[in-house]
């Protein structure tokens, strides 16, 4: 693992349904808040420079649902629009959408990064040629950067 994340602009393809059941707080939350608390820290990593030119495409398996923040009435709704996009996959999985879209990002030359502690994913990715991260090392490095700035 390396000790640091790239600054160079890259599109993290989260496997959000994989990473919220392991996210830090997820344990004895309903399914719906851990998924609301993990794109909240999302949101905290969209303000840190190591992700300034980056975007996070959030991926769920599943159909379309509100997710709320613990003690909020209402939905929660991205506030950097143009670095997190949230899809929810109906009708087929997750897995199908992030390697497709990596896949396509590759193809154009765009840099991107799956994250995913699924080692099935994990091994089909690398078959394609598409790089990845386990959800923890993610985790760690991301602590990482945002225990730097805040000092």
């Amino acid at each position: 693992m390396n000790k640091r994340l790239s600054s160079k602009a890259t599109q993290y393809l989260l496997d959000a349904s994989n990473f919220a059941r392991r996210f830090p707080g997820g344990h004895g939350f309903s399914a719906d808040l851990a998924e609301a608390e993990f794109l909240g820290w999302i949101e905290d990593l969209t303000g840190l420079p190591a992700f300034a030119s980056s975007g996070f495409r959030v991926y769920f398996d599943g159909p379309f649902r509100e997710l709320r923040l613990r003690g909020h009435h209402a939905a929660w709704c991205p506030r950097n629009r143009d670095q997190v996009s949230v899809t929810f996959n109906e009708g087929r999985t997750a897995d199908e959408a992030l390697l497709e879209t990596g896949e396509f990002l590759l193809s154009c030359g765009v840099r991107a990064l799956l994250v995913t502690s699924d080692r099935g994913l994990q091994s089909a990715a690398g078959v394609r040629g598409i790089g990845w991260l386990s959800c923890e090392d993610f985790y760690k490095l991301c602590r990482a950067e945002l225990r730097r700035e805040s000092r």
